[in-house]
């Protein structure tokens, strides 16, 4: 596999400057590790803009304090690549979190047995029954029982055979005529006396690690329903000052990094931590003790708990929050071919390993669940301290491309700008460039509120000014596309 040490020689870097300027090109990028260029910053690292830019359709309202005094210490490139979870990494992540002698393999109930099965639905029984008021069963016995019966119900059982080892299992076999495939593991246990299940999942796509409080069957494919952030602003509205995480910010900052730090994972921060709203559906139990969700109820509402995000910290330059840089998985969308009823043939061709980052729920209890999706490792580190553009031109950059990009008859609010890292996937081999970038982020929708969506509506590559997809991971250019 062949291996850039330079960053794909910043072919784009032809780009910007000279374009928005009219000039000629640029030949390329000079990394040194004194960088002239950068004194702007140094002189004013605390900015403040405050403008307007409308193309006659949309318009784009930036108000927003600048701190670009990282852009002056810090503008590291990397080369990284996919490092999954291996058998070995399971069973060592697994000693260091449970107890001692806690923890064994657990298999979904959808791949036990019948007679397993059957087994755990009675078990559930005989716990309820313990219980004079059905009102006091915890929630999540009740969510687990019903995947449990609602598996028995359903009379389909396709048990894996094990002897209890604790590896990845397929739950999706590769075929002759399809790459994909799912290997699962998921492991119960204790950690200080409290339950958790800690699964790994990796496919073509991504890979996860998840410890989690709740049985949650859909984790078997890679799939978990994460929550939505709050704005912090609306809190108190929402949940009244009673209402609140015992938690405090910093806290749920703390718990997280140390049971990473607990599972021998070091390589990444906490960069944004907002409350959240967590909403549970009622389950009804009748008096033989089956389990049925009733959606005809208005759910249990409550915003006692914390989001916690994160990513990979490479020279204190971390990836930026925004919904896009949260995925598991990227979707090409635009590549896709369809035929005359819209059908889309190779759909899993333009599905790509998404991006590595965390996120974590803390709660009144702790922690309720912790993913570190997609990991990767430093392969080389390319350049210490790249020459950067200066954030007059950065901002340049950003005016233009709002001014020539018409999205709808919208406003937009930009109110935050931050210098971040970026991933840009390399078509040519299976690595990856870590660079710096400034994020342009529009706050979400009216209609969003009271949740916290922020969007990047324009990322500018701190090196030579090219514009970044962050839907994909791709330059613009890199793409042979359109900007």
């Amino acid at each position: 596999m062949r291996r850039k040490t330079i960053f794909y020689k910043m072919v784009i870097g032809a780009l910007l400057l000279s374009i928005l300027s009219g000039c000629g090109k640029k030949a390329g990028v000079d990394y040194i590790q004194e960088n002239d260029s950068r004194q702007d910053a140094v002189s004013a690292s605390d900015l403040h803009l405050n403008y307007s830019v409308s193309n006659g359709r949309t318009t784009v309202n930036v108000d927003a304090d600048v701190n670009t005094s990282l852009s002056t210490q810090s503008a590291p490139v990397a080369t990284a690549v996919r490092c999954d979870y291996t058998n070995e990494d399971i069973t060592r992540i697994a000693a260091a979190i449970f107890d001692e002698g806690s923890y064994k393999l657990f298999l979904p109930y959808s791949r036990q047995s019948k007679e397993n099965i059957t087994a755990a639905c009675d078990a559930f029984a005989e716990t309820f029954a313990t219980y004079a008021d059905k009102s006091e069963i915890p929630y999540n016995l009740l969510a687990e029982c019903s995947y449990a019966q609602n598996v028995k119900a359903s009379g389909i059982f396709d048990p894996i055979e094990t002897d209890g080892t604790i590896q990845y299992y397929p739950t999706i076999k590769p075929s002759a005529d399809s790459e994909e495939f799912c290997n699962f593991c998921n492991i119960r246990g204790t950690i200080d006396g409290k339950d958790y299940q800690l699964s790994f999942v990796q496919t073509r796509k991504h890979c996860m690690l998840v410890l989690h409080k709740d049985y949650n069957e859909e984790l078997t494919y890679g799939l978990f329903n994460q929550l939505s952030p709050i704005r912090p602003d609306m809190l108190e509205t929402l949940a009244g000052s009673d209402n609140i995480c015992s938690y405090s910010t910093e806290g749920a900052s703390t718990l997280v990094t140390d049971t990473l730090s607990r599972m021998g994972i070091d390589d990444y921060v906490v960069t944004d931590v907002f409350p959240t709203q967590t909403i549970q559906t009622v389950y009804d139990i009748d008096d033989t003790y089956q389990v049925s969700a009733n959606y005809n109820k208005e759910p249990v509402i409550s915003y006692d708990s914390y989001l916690v995000y994160g990513g990979r910290s490479l020279d204190a330059l971390t990836p930026v929050y925004t919904t896009a840089n949260f995925q598991p998985e990227l979707t090409d969308y635009e590549s896709m071919d369809q035929d005359e009823n819209g059908t889309i043939s190779n759909y899993q061709d333009y599905i790509f390993y998404g991006y590595e980052f965390i996120t974590a729920n803390v709660g009144n209890d702790g922690l309720n669940y912790l993913i570190v999706a997609n990991p990767m490792k430093i392969e080389t580190i390319d350049v210490d301290m790249a020459n950067t553009l200066d954030f007059s031109q950065i901002d340049t950059i950003a005016q233009d491309y709002i001014n020539k990009h018409t999205f709808d008859e919208t406003v937009y609010d930009i109110t935050d700008i931050r210098y971040g890292l970026i991933r840009v996937s390399n078509e040519e081999d299976d690595s990856y460039q870590l660079l710096p970038a400034w994020y342009y982020l529009a706050e979400g929708s009216e209609e969003s509120k009271p949740y916290y969506f922020p969007s990047a509506y324009v990322i500018i590559n701190a090196i030579d000014g090219s514009i970044y997809n962050d839907e994909l991971g791709y330059i613009y250019q890199h793409r042979n596309k359109s900007d």
